[in-house]
């Protein structure tokens, strides 16, 4: 009688011999259970490799949520206003040890395109660079890699491995996935040679400990670079859309003062100057650089409401009636009603508003009094009636600029706040400076207050005897 057992690497177990019935019974039972036992030992092992393989998914899937966590924080958090590159920097080195590359690299467009198909070229002219890990190729090796692949990428992720090529020698794996969002196509991110280091392994990875000595991208590092991208598109077109509308209002607040200075070329310039006085108040205070800019861009917008006031008053050589003055102290108001509707310069309405109000309570529109006034219009108080008594006006000239220093310290305490002035007599070179009363510094002032001075504030931002300023 002979039995023979197969385990599971197929080798055998031989049982011969000549043996009685009842011993050849026992050998069947024995040859039965060593069967079964056999059996069960490779389900086991089955079952034992099917755990290591859930372990290994339940890492990754892990290490997944970790990571597009983290990336969604970085974004939240991240100004919208603040490079690409700034992002790409806090969150690429976790990136780079996560998919183990040894290089990643993120080339963005100059400005976004929208590709009519896989086959429209990249705007290689046009290309910025942001590496993180050892710069295994350069930037000449990545516009040529983008060139052969871009087509293919813009359809699906590109996976390449094993793919060491004689134009490109150090290159044996990459991952490219475009940066792409609402059909705008943004730039690429790229990693290239994958690695086994454990140097480079997070503490958290569990999966590693199976795939370390796999050093070939896959479906989850090009899953974690999709979703990356994804991210980066998303900031990247909102970030567009701000740009779009800071723009937008740059240019709906020079039309205003535009406006402003047509319908009264005697105070040309005017809202520009107070504008940097104010700027420069702000700054002797000790104000932070939002603040400045906050009150630069309402003393641009300070007179604003003059758009409401009738030609005939606004340009009168006379003195005026008080009907007429009744009418032009209307402008603050006007100016606050027409701002109101721009909440992203809601900032600006209490210096248009309250720039006529005095410290003893006899401004207008509302007599406020002391520190009721909002301190931005305490100081665009102060800059625009400097302006004003030292600017040529249709019934009278100018003052001296030593005149209407004495008039603004006579009446510190009833007119003006005593800080202000004290930081704007600090400045008091500064000052004259910006309002020589020269043609040539008219021209100056026209030329160096344009809309890039506009644009800087609002990218900041986005957000006694009573003396006439009206």
């Amino acid at each position: 009688m002979r039995f023979i057992f197969h385990d599971r690497d197929g080798d055998s177990v031989t049982i011969s011999g000549i043996i009685c019935s009842r011993e050849e019974e026992l050998v069947r039972r024995l040859a039965k259970t060593t069967a079964e036992l056999i059996q069960k030992d490779i389900q086991i092992q089955d079952h034992e490799s099917s755990l290591d393989d859930y372990a290994s998914q339940i890492s990754r899937d892990f290490e997944e949520l970790v990571w597009t966590r983290e990336l969604a924080n970085h974004i939240q958090q991240t100004d919208l206003r603040n490079p690409l590159f700034e992002l790409v920097d806090q969150i690429f080195p976790t990136l780079l040890d996560t998919i183990q590359a040894s290089q990643l690299s993120l080339i963005q467009y100059d400005s976004p395109i929208i590709p009519s198909g896989e086959n429209d070229p990249i705007p290689t002219g046009q290309l910025s660079f942001r590496h993180v890990g050892n710069e295994i190729l350069d930037q000449a090796s990545i516009q040529s890699l983008l060139k052969r692949y871009s087509h293919q990428a813009r359809l699906h992720p590109i996976v390449k491995n094993q793919c060491s090529t004689s134009q490109i020698v150090q290159l044996r794996s990459f991952i490219l996935v475009p940066i792409y969002s609402r059909n705008e196509e943004f730039g690429w991110v790229l990693a290239i040679n994958r690695t086994d280091s454990a140097d480079v392994l997070p503490s958290y990875s569990d999966v590693r400990k199976h795939d370390r000595h796999q050093p070939e991208f896959g479906t989850f590092e090009a899953g974690l670079m999709q979703s990356s991208a994804s991210f980066i598109a998303s900031h990247a077109k909102n970030s567009t859309l701000l740009l779009e509308q800071k723009d937008l209002l740059v240019g709906i607040v020079r039309v205003m003062i535009n406006t402003v200075d047509a319908k009264d070329h005697y105070t040309c310039g005017h809202s520009d100057r107070v504008a940097a006085l104010s700027r420069v108040i702000a700054a002797n205070l000790q104000l932070c650089e939002r603040e400045c800019e906050e009150i630069y861009l309402s003393g641009l917008l300070h007179d604003v409401g003059k758009i409401g006031i009738p030609d005939h008053v606004l340009q009168k050589t006379n003195r005026l009636t008080q009907n007429e003055y009744h009418l032009l102290k209307q402008h603050p108001v006007i100016g606050a009603r027409v701002l109101k509707h721009l909440s992203q310069i809601s900032y600006v309405l209490p210096g248009v508003l309250y720039h006529h109000e005095q410290i003893n309570g006899s401004g207008y529109p509302e007599g406020l009094v002391g520190e009721q006034i909002p301190l931005s219009a305490r100081i665009i108080s102060v800059a625009d009636s400097y302006d004003a008594m030292t600017s040529d006006r249709p019934y009278r000239k100018g003052m001296s600029a030593e005149t209407a220093r004495s008039i603004l310290e006579k009446n510190e305490g009833p007119q003006w706040d005593e800080n202000v002035l004290n930081a704007f007599f600090q400045a008091w070179d500064e000052i004259q400076e910006i309002c020589m009363d020269t043609s040539q510094s008219n021209l100056s002032l026209k030329t160096t207050m344009p809309a890039d001075l506009i644009s800087r504030a609002v990218e900041m931002t986005h957000t006694g005897p009573g003396v006439e300023t009206v």
